[in-house]
């Protein structure tokens, strides 16, 4: 169900906006010095030419709102594990059903963890299980409050309004995810505690103050890497979400460590044993005080397909890992070397079998 679509076509008058110019390319600012309410027609200056316009006043694109929904499910291994009561039973559930469970009451989820341990996939999973349209936004100091609500583009002789992300999640149901929103704005925030609120609308200022109630299916879920974060959120905002931390494995005797074997094989197209080789570097330079943050199962993906690509496992960790998460500087030449050091020596252990195997290896061998 789509939440409250304004059927007014307005535009602030006397307000200077930042548009985009399809013409151009570029952003502009355009101030807005009349309307002729009778045909629709724009009188207009931009501001960095000087250069007066006329243009139309068009109504928005049509959306498909399928075009924003996953249509392959993506590959994830849940790695956590709760527990709730159902029917007077204790049952275990993952971070995938508690995620279920805060959608269907529209509690705003946010996701911690360092980068790449799964926290967009997760998200993505979700959206596919949900069948719900994903839009997605990244927090950083480019990102203005006008790029997730929207704003107005000039083409041609036309002016139209374009809604942002979170504004087509609001408007017409779908989940909004805001990736690093500890690295957002402080006007992209004051948004984000618009949407978050009980009240579930947001108000387009550019827009003739235009309020979007959201629709039904609207969700927010951001995430962030608190090893990275520029600013600490403020309570007021933390507090609007419930929270899950989310990890990779940082124990080769811990379960985490078997499914990132599960989950590296996989992704990266490679047998269990390079996969078990390269989740065993992940976790060495994890453990390694010198570095603020070890590898993610991300890297170890591209990793490994470096070596399906044919690349020997100690070309691969120099290229997929080492230069990844050191740099080429004095400082960092004796984790270079420990690292590299760690990757021959499990490189020489794998190939001489003097690690044991799999239990379906073993079974077989015994036969």
């Amino acid at each position: 169900m789509y939440g409250e679509i304004s059927e007014d076509i307005t535009i602030p008058v006397g307000e200077t906006l930042k548009i985009y110019d399809e013409n151009t390319g570029r952003a502009r600012d355009l101030k807005i010095e009349g309307i002729d309410n009778g045909s629709n027609e724009v009188h207009a200056k931009y501001l960095d030419t000087g250069e007066e316009v006329d243009l139309n006043l068009g109504a928005p694109d049509e959306i498909n709102i399928d075009d924003y929904k996953i249509t392959k499910e993506p590959y994830y291994l849940p790695v956590k594990e709760y527990h709730k009561v159902v029917d007077g039973n204790q049952v275990d559930v993952n971070e995938l059903d508690v995620l279920m469970d805060a959608y269907a009451v529209k509690k705003p989820m946010m996701l911690k963890g360092p980068t790449g341990c799964g926290k967009t996939r997760l998200i993505e999973h979700f959206c596919f299980k949900t069948d719900q349209p994903m839009f997605y936004a990244i927090g950083n100091e480019d990102l203005s409050s006008n790029d997730l609500i929207g704003r107005y583009i000039v083409k041609g002789d036309e002016i139209k309004w374009q809604d942002g992300p979170l504004t087509l999640a609001a408007r017409y149901g779908g989940v909004f995810y805001l990736d690093e929103i500890a690295e957002a704005r402080k006007d992209v925030l004051s948004k984000v505690n618009e949407a978050t609120d009980h009240q579930r609308k947001i108000t387009l200022e550019k827009k003739g103050g235009e309020i979007v109630h959201a629709a039904e299916d609207f969700y927010f879920v951001s995430a962030y890497n608190p090893g990275y974060q520029r600013a600490q959120l403020k309570p007021s905002l933390q507090q609007r979400f419930m929270a899950v931390d989310i990890d990779y494995a940082r124990d080769m005797k811990s379960p985490q460590a078997e499914l990132e074997t599960q989950i590296v094989a996989h992704e990266g197209n490679v047998a269990m044993k390079d996969s078990q080789m390269l989740v065993e570097i992940g976790v060495f330079t994890r453990k390694m005080k010198e570095l603020k943050e070890g590898a993610g199962t991300r890297t170890l993906i591209a990793t490994a397909e470096l070596m399906g690509q044919g690349y020997a496992f100690h070309d691969a960790c120099q290229m997929g890992i080492v230069s990844v998460i050191t740099e080429p500087l004095p400082d960092y030449s004796d984790v270079r070397e420990a690292i590299m050091r760690q990757v021959d020596v499990i490189d020489g252990q794998y190939n001489r079998g003097e690690v044991a195997q799999e239990p379906e290896a073993e079974a077989e061998a015994q036969q």
